[in-house]
């Protein structure tokens, strides 16, 4: 078990849990048992091992099929729950039937331990490593398992799983955020910015591919379901889709992606044989960044793509650059729009709290701390703790411009610990010490 690892992938929780659940329902029609699975009301995608959360339910369901009597009821569901300032989603696996006693619940997980042992259930109480290997994958996972039994309500298991675990491979470089001496870390903004090409005819997919991948890292999807789940999974910066697919079209694609969170500030470009004002609208509508008509010249599909790359990098140097933060220009999407307007509010309403921290401000976007990098880095060019001190910088600027407070008092006022440390990070950002700044005005 030590020398087992963790393979990431995104996925969303409550479809996998209830597609695994999927295989049991035959088995409950064959016991007389009823058998439920309440899906979470909300998407929510996390990081797991597929094959180690799947061996976790099959045991869990396993066992609570075994100690189930005919008529009985096993109920799959979730609740999320904040424990210690980590949020967790928990999955509970409630049965009926024979309690567990007092004195074998803190037994239970122990390898080799069989229920009931003492009871009329040994026969079916299995090898005895099946709980014990379920707490090693949650613990794995950075989570816990907890089990509740008693004669009213039958016995619960509750797996509790990380919302913010996050996959090292997928990381950016420089994840570790630096704290406030100003330790710096490899920027990555130098990396191949990448590109998913969305097309169901692959002749012409492996077409773009190869005018695209000498200047791009390029990812692939057939359709549309399959490139929602890579945009979700991987760091995309442009999507290059067609409109007309099976299942899932270029359209509906483009207004989920934009109106996920984790996806919106992707730009997508959508390509189509239709032509007329109409289906150019519905495009715009959907949310899509550039609408080119079939056939195109390759020529105009790369100008685009390298348009909308220096727009995002003429964004960031507008939000590095301005005093005053507009978040609708330096968006191009209502929730990015608001995801950055929450984001400057709270590190406004935090501005004289110097211990404010990113995972305090990540707990207030409800965001991982690995989302929330990757969104401020994407709008603004900058990690959070670069973000926390801009907005503080921006507002002392405009303190020493209009008011007749001191640099001391000002730097107090927007969080900083030492009058000295406010003056470093003041000169790095606007070339002058306060006082020059100040004085200039």
């Amino acid at each position: 078990m030590s020398e087992e690892k963790l393979n990431l992938t995104n996925a969303d929780i409550s479809e996998f849990v209830t597609t695994t659940c999927e295989a049991f329902e035959s088995y409950a029609s064959n016991k007389q048992i009823r058998f439920s699975v309440i899906p979470l009301k909300q998407t929510l995608y996390i990081y797991l091992d597929r094959d180690k959360v799947h061996r976790i339910l099959y045991n869990l369901l396993n066992n609570a099929f075994k100690f189930t009597p005919p008529e009985g009821r096993i109920d799959v569901f979730f609740k999320m729950e904040n424990r210690g300032g980590i949020q967790y989603v928990c999955i509970i696996v409630q049965n009926t039937g024979q309690e567990i006693a007092a004195d074998e619940l803190p037994h239970i997980f122990d390898r080799y331990y069989q229920i009931g042992a003492n009871t009329h259930r040994q026969a079916t109480a299995g090898s005895g490593i099946g709980l014990h290997i379920v707490k090693e994958y949650v613990a794995m996972h950075q989570g816990f398992i907890e089990v509740e039994s008693n004669k009213e309500e039958g016995t619960e298991f509750c797996v509790y799983l990380p919302t913010n675990l996050v996959d090292k491979r997928l990381l950016p470089r420089e994840e570790n955020i630096p704290d406030e001496s100003g330790a710096t870390e490899t920027n990555s903004s130098d990396a191949r910015k990448t590109i998913l090409i969305v097309e169901d005819n692959e002749e012409f997919r492996q077409f773009m591919y190869q005018q695209l991948s000498q200047e791009y890292q390029v990812w692939e999807a057939s359709n549309g379901e399959e490139a929602e789940a890579i945009a979700n999974e991987k760091e995309v910066d442009i999507i290059v889709s067609d409109v007309m697919m099976p299942g899932m079209d270029g359209f509906e694609l483009c207004l989920r992606l934009k109106e996920n969170m984790k996806t919106s500030h992707i730009f997508i470009i959508l390509l189509t044989a239709r032509t007329g004002d109409e289906n150019e609208l519905a495009g715009y509508q959907s949310g899509a960044d550039c609408y080119l008509t079939k056939p195109f010249n390759m020529d105009i599909l790369k100008n685009r793509i390298q348009h909308l790359l220096a727009l995002q990098q003429k964004r960031k140097q507008i939000f590095l650059s301005g005093i005053e933060v507009n978040a609708e220009d330096l968006t191009s999407s209502k929730v990015d729009e608001r995801f950055l307007e929450k984001a400057i509010e709270l590190v406004e309403k935090n501005l004289d709290n110097s211990d404010y921290s990113v995972e305090a401000f990540s707990d207030d976007m409800c965001m991982s701390r690995m989302n929330l990098y990757r969104k401020l880095q994407i709008i603004t060019g900058q990690k959070p703790t670069e973000f926390i001190r801009s907005i503080r910088l921006k507002k002392a600027a405009g303190l020493l411009t209009h008011t007749e407070l001191t640099v001391i008092e000002i730097s107090e006022k927007v969080g900083f610990a030492t009058p000295s440390y406010f003056s470093k990070c003041f000169k790095e950002m606007f070339g002058v010490l306060p006082t020059q700044y100040h004085s200039q005005d």
